[in-house]
């Protein structure tokens, strides 16, 4: 999904797997961070961790075809903590440029 629809869920992501510890592993891309150049992606670079970091919820960046290795570890931290793990991933990563 797009930092756009993480950001539309985060109510529903709070409420229902957080009160039920329901694991989720989120994947999103990381549109609108410095170097983009989609102008529309823009509020999404500027409000994404932010958000993420006043929910307290773990968030794992791949911004580098060796990060991939680091989704095993987001999954496995999902289940333990039976809450979501949010993993975004570059557009460079998505494109295998990185």
């Amino acid at each position: 999904m797009g930092a756009s629809g993480l950001l539309t869920c985060i109510y529903a992501i709070t409420k229902i797997n957080y009160t039920y510890q329901i694991p989720l592993l989120i994947g999103i891309t990381l549109r609108g961070r410095p170097g983009d150049d989609a102008k529309f992606h823009q509020s999404n670079g500027l409000y994404l961790e932010p958000v993420i970091r006043a929910i307290d919820m773990p968030f794992v960046a791949i911004e580098r075809g060796a990060d991939i290795a680091r989704l095993a570890t987001a999954f496995r931290h999902s289940r333990v903590m039976a809450r979501p793990v949010v993993v975004g991933f570059t557009r460079e990563v998505l494109r295998g440029e990185a």
